[in-house]
């Protein structure tokens, strides 16, 4: 997993501050399914429990949640950094959705695929784009690997964010409380 910190967080949130009010969808949804792994992509099954931003959306719809080009590289990709042979995932420095947890997310467009009808598509700053509507909680954690800012997923696990910094943590609760409380 990577690790972000205080200066990309704070970019990513004034991105969004901008891009805000040209978003296309903004909702809370309920995730109704572990992480489904796809070529090249993830997502997740969730049900529609508010509607702030959307017009052909409604409450109790079922959709895809996604956010393009997230890829898990396996070991079969051969990839080695150093001595490590790792497995790794690409979640936007953001942790998996948690199944039966609300989350408030940004969409950027809505699309049926080949492998999946109804798909919402995370804006493209996705690295803050979803929130869980739930206290969470993130610690600044040391990167496993000299001249990277990687983690382990058991090290990370129980964080909404994966940050290196202080900063970055506080900037990014400051953030989630000002949207769930606009949004709510």
């Amino acid at each position: 997993m990577g690790l972000i910190n205080e200066d990309t967080v704070k970019s990513v949130i004034n991105a969004i501050r901008k891009e805000l009010d040209n978003q296309k969808y903004i909702m809370k949804v309920k995730v109704i399914s572990e992480p489904r792994f796809y070529t090249a992509n993830y997502g997740y099954d969730a049900v529609v429990t508010e509607v702030f931003k959307g017009d052909d959306v409604s409450v109790g719809e079922e959709i895809f949640a996604t956010r393009m080009g997230f890829k898990p590289i396996l070991k079969s990709d051969n990839w080695r950094w150093g001595k490590n042979d790792i497995n790794l995932l690409n979640c936007g420095y953001k942790n998996l959705w948690k199944e039966g947890e609300e989350y408030l997310v940004i969409f950027k467009d809505r699309q049926d695929c080949l492998v999946k009808d109804n798909v919402f598509i995370m804006e493209g700053f996705t690295l803050l784009s979803a929130f869980n509507c739930a206290q969470t909680k993130s610690e600044p954690v040391k990167s496993v690997m000299e001249g990277r800012d990687v983690v382990r997923y058991p090290d990370v696990k129980d964080y909404e964010l994966f940050a290196s910094e202080q900063g970055a943590i506080d900037a990014f609760y400051a953030f989630k409380d000002e949207m769930l409380q606009k949004y709510s």
